[in-house]
């Protein structure tokens, strides 16, 4: 016991050494931190080669919702007003619509941002988004570099972060951009307090306090921030344990106070309530039986990321004695007591060990709450997005470790960096085609998960998309055969509405309808143009006025709504219905011209010339609305 404790305290007299000595520098000034910038450079351009794919990739999945039949973005207006609602509540959804708590302000303010730039070229969202992804790696650099700073651990920690193919998914995928500022918000708010604690500026805290706020805003998953400060306060911090203890609480209460004015501000923004819901109806019960089996799932995807995807299959656990319980369990238990091993070997680098694992439970607790997620996305390569940064750290100590023990020279670890950083590398390119488009998207997340309708159905939207409709059918259909058939039937009446088969459409959608489902703006508008082509005015202007209700902030419900009452020769409720699509739709010509023929049909001349003539002042070439504007300014009327 007496070695013990002196070798104890002298590793205590060694840290403190090593960090005044670190303290009192620049931490540009730490060892071969002339190679820092180059070394860094060369990372950055190798994370760029390894994500080059994704820059050509098409937008995908809820991305169509999100960004290309979100006409909210083209209004600068709806950035405050975005802090006022849910993500969901943010855009038309197609096949899949409900209140599931995402309070993501940044990313919706952050995508009107980006249409008002690029529009909707995909490439430049694209571009956009790995920049942001570029600036998180450069962030962690810093990090690493302040908490291990030996180059040989934090040049290749940043390396392995920064090519790591669970990060495919956060890079390919830019859902607005919410994944890639949540990470640099995270990234940046933990660089400035470590730089707040280690110069004492009090600039810098509120620096971190920003860009914490940023990543809260972006993602709830950044409600566990505290956890990692703690975790840096705790393994850093010098002096006995009751002093450890102190320091570690008062470095979280900054955070701390950034959760409760997070919370304050979504509750009073969201009128009176946190509007957080769960997405699942499972047992509390069988959810933590089957976080074993998760945390197992989630630690394999870091060790092999191997064929990933958007949708991976996952069975719950209902018992004790199940296998995927205990199993789980027991290698979860293995894992940790080999790594308390190997922290106990490297006393120089306890500190790195123990935050690296403490970061990785924190960036991980979030997606642990299993009933908060959708049923058929509880694994997702991006709730890996912020442990992955204590993973990479682990990993460059491991492989150094492997270097200079096993191969008993320190230059062995190139072999192993190479090696890694290779693999990698090279499994990010290839998965970034993945997200090339939705068909290669949902092609890779049926091969893994063949079982899983989300994946079916979202097969079968892509092959609409492209007009493979017998292809589209069949997917939809076995997303029936597996439980989703209000979503299913919803796309068999997409597919036979695209063959012209209009009446078996409306059987489809009424189907999808009398399931008691979320319907979608773009069901009620079919099905309202299928009643119409065959005859049936009452059921198309039932559905018309459904859509209208439902999604006011969309102009087709009050257009058709208005035009069939035309028809019918309503003309004051005709006049009502148009203006409201006209104030949601200003520069539709056809508008103001179906105006005109309601003002003619009540014998308001004046009124319809009018509208004809706004009709075109819109559309010059209108020749409708020139033809009747002739007939009425005729000296014969």
């Amino acid at each position: 016991m007496g070695k013990i404790a002196k070798l104890r305290s002298r590793f205590l007299e060694q840290d403190q050494f090593n960090r005044k000595e670190t303290q009192s520098q620049s931490p540009f000034r730490a060892t071969g931190a002339a190679w820092d910038f180059p070394f860094l450079f060369l990372i950055l351009l190798l994370t760029i080669l390894a994500f080059l794919p994704s820059l050509c990739g098409e937008f995908v999945f809820d991305e169509h919702n999100l960004v290309i039949e979100n006409r909210r973005l083209g209004s600068l207006a709806q950035i405050p007003s975005s802090f006022f609602r849910l993500e969901e509540e943010t855009a038309v959804v197609s096949h899949d619509i409900g209140t599931v708590g995402r309070y993501r302000p940044l990313p919706a303010s952050m995508g009107v941002i980006a249409f008002r730039l690029f529009k909707l070229n995909p490439v430049w969202w694209h571009v956009l988004n790995l920049a942001l992804y570029l600036l998180t790696v450069t962030a962690i650099y810093s990090i690493f570099r302040h908490l291990s700073p030996d180059p040989w651990v934090y040049r290749p920690a940043t390396l392995f972060f920064a090519l790591h193919p669970v990060h495919t998914e956060v890079v390919g995928w830019v859902a607005n951009f919410g994944n890639t500022l949540f990470g640099l918000g995270f990234a940046m708010a933990l660089w400035f307090h470590i730089e707040s604690r280690r110069t004492a500026t009090r600039g810098l805290a509120v620096l971190s306090f920003a860009f914490f706020q940023v990543a809260l805003f972006s993602r709830e998953g950044a409600l566990t921030f505290p956890l990692a400060i703690f975790a840096y306060e705790w393994f850093f911090a010098e002096g006995n344990l009751s002093s450890r203890i102190i320091t570690s609480l008062r470095g979280i209460i900054p955070s701390l106070l950034g959760v409760a004015f997070y919370l304050c501000v979504r509750y009073f923004a969201l009128g009176g309530a946190l509007r957080m819901a769960s997405q699942s109806t499972v047992p509390w019960n069988t959810v933590f039986f089957s976080i074993p089996q998760a945390l197992v799932n989630y630690i394999s995807l870091l060790f092999f990321p191997y064929k990933l995807s958007l949708v991976y299959p996952f069975s719950w656990v209902g018992a004790l004695d199940q296998p995927g319980f205990w199993g789980s369990l027991l290698v979860v238990f293995a894992l940790g007591y080999l790594l308390r091993k190997f922290s106990e070997r490297r006393l120089e680098d306890r500190g790195s060990v123990g935050f690296a694992l403490a970061f990785m439970a924190a960036g991980i607790l979030p997606y642990l709450h299993l009933r908060a997620l959708s049923p058929e996305l509880l694994l997702q390569d991006r709730y890996l997005y912020i442990s992955s940064m204590g993973f990479s750290l682990l990993l460059a100590l491991l492989a150094l470790s492997a270097a200079t023990r096993l191969l008993r020279f320190k230059g062995a670890s190139v072999i192993l960096i190479v090696l890694i950083a290779g693999l990698f590398g090279w499994t990010s390119f290839q998965q970034s085609f993945v997200w090339a488009n939705d068909v290669t998207l949902f092609s890779r997340a049926l091969e893994v998960s063949p079982r899983s309708s989300l994946a079916n159905q979202n097969m079968g939207m892509a092959y609409l998309q492209i007009n493979r409709l017998d292809d589209a059918r069949r997917c939809f259909e076995a997303g029936i055969g597996l439980g989703n058939a209000a979503a299913g039937n919803a796309g068999l009446g997409d597919v036979a509405f695209a063959q012209g088969n209009f009446q078996a459409a409306v059987g489809a959608y009424e189907q999808s309808l009398a399931s008691n489902w979320s319907f979608s703006a773009n069901l009620l508008r079919n099905l309202g143009l299928a009643y119409y082509q065959i005859g049936d005015d009452d059921q198309a202007l039932r559905s018309f006025e459904l859509l209208s209700s439902h999604f006011p902030e969309i102009s087709e419900g009050f257009l058709h709504s208005g035009v069939l009452l035309l028809k019918r020769k309503e003309f004051l409720p005709a006049i009502d219905r148009l203006r409201q699509a006209g104030a949601i739709d200003p520069g539709n010509y056809n508008i103001p011209y179906f105006i005109g023929e309601a003002f003619e049909g009540m014998g308001n001349r004046a009124e319809a010339i009018k509208a004809y003539q706004a009709a075109l002042s819109l559309a010059p070439g209108f020749k409708k609305a020139q033809s009747r504007l002739n007939t009425l300014e005729s000296p014969a009327k």
